[in-house]
């Protein structure tokens, strides 16, 4: 049997999160529009494994902290949510960026947390573990809305 989770929700648009760390591998799907930005991780082999409800509307990215321990989830709600993803416990909800957010990940140090709003611009933070992290750079040149964004793993 895989290991693994994924979410399930409305059909209109699917995005995958896939995530490995030390052998324990993890796919997480999860769908646009989820009851208004409610969300169920399901393991592999079909069984609930829980849910995660907190955004007020549509959560369009998910992504894992490099250490699998954080789950990150962005929404319209212009909020920027961060859960424990073994507990499915909301850890902080982060309303920093100023508008309806498409993706927000951290570096793999954990020490930047990257917003991506729908005002095209991406906003760079000192991730404090608090709901309020300090600015630390945006980026506004894009003319469109930018949807993902990568650290480079080599931190050095």
């Amino acid at each position: 049997m895989q290991e693994g989770f994924y979410f399930e929700g409305k059909i209109d648009s699917t995005w995958l999160t896939y995530y490995e760390n030390g052998g324990r591998k993890s796919l997480f799907h999860y769908s646009r529009g989820v009851r208004k930005g409610n969300f169920t991780i399901w393991n592999i082999d079909g069984t609930r494994r829980m849910s995660l409800l907190g955004h007020r509307d549509t959560v369009y990215g998910v992504n894992f902290s490099s250490d699998g321990k954080y789950l990150i989830s962005a929404s319209e709600d212009r909020t920027a949510k961060v859960w424990d993803s073994n507990k499915g416990e909301l850890l902080h909800t982060l309303d920093i960026h100023g508008s309806g957010l498409v993706n927000a990940m951290l570096s793999p140090d954990r020490q930047i947390l990257a917003t991506l709003g729908t005002e095209n611009k991406i906003k760079l933070w000192r991730w404090n573990q608090t709901n309020n992290p300090p600015l630390i750079h945006e980026l506004s040149a894009h003319r469109k809305s930018v949807w993902s964004i990568a650290f480079n793993l080599d931190i050095s």
